[in-house]
């Protein structure tokens, strides 16, 4: 970023362009939402300072996701780590429908983001992939997607899953209490 600006704002350019291309090809078939990949983050925070988020990547991100949006679908962001210091950007500035990944591990709780921006984003995640998942006794997946629950399914929005990705050190048994504990106490109307 700081030794070839204009090279970065190149490459971030064409995949900006490139990814609303193709998500308005999907949306033409029948998509009614996109799935944006973009980690910004690691588990400590941003992966370049928030300045320079404002100024090269948001724009590029805004125009992308306003011409999806423009086509009558909703757009989902895709972003480990620990992004508190530019999540308010991705929501307010960006104009994100739904956040997917709520990465604990990084330091983000889900009960935080929903009182923050439960009224204005969905969430999606939070059940921990990096431990949770792979090395917990499925009393604990059953446990944490109770409390993810608990957490943010009030006032509606709330995709319980993995706060990352099932992966292939995902116990099948694990992954498959997660989906059967959300059945049994996540459906809406929540109470």
């Amino acid at each position: 970023v700081y030794k070839q600006l204009d090279l970065i704002k190149d490459v971030l350019g064409f995949f900006s362009w490139y990814g609303a291309e193709l998500a308005k090809q999907f949306i033409d078939l029948g998509v009614d939402a996109i799935l944006i990949c973009d980690d910004m983050c690691n588990r400590k925070g941003p992966f370049i300072s928030p300045k320079h988020f404002k100024e090269i990547v948001f724009p590029l991100l805004r125009k992308q996701v306003n011409e999806i949006q423009s086509k009558s679908a909703k757009v989902i962001l895709h972003c480990c780590g620990n992004t508190s210091l530019i999540l308010d950007d991705l929501v307010n500035y960006i104009g994100i429908n739904g956040y997917h990944a709520i990465e604990p591990m990084a330091g983000m709780d889900i009960g935080v983001v929903k009182e923050k921006y439960g009224d204005q984003i969905s969430l999606f995640g939070n059940v921990d992939c990096s431990y949770t998942l792979c090395l917990g006794s499925p009393e604990d997946v059953k446990k944490e997607a109770i409390e993810v629950i608990k957490k943010a399914a009030y006032g509606g929005g709330l995709n319980v899953n993995s706060s990352n990705s099932i992966h292939n050190a995902v116990k099948l048994e694990n992954f498959q209490t997660m989906i059967k504990t959300v059945h049994k106490y996540g459906r809406y109307p929540y109470n």
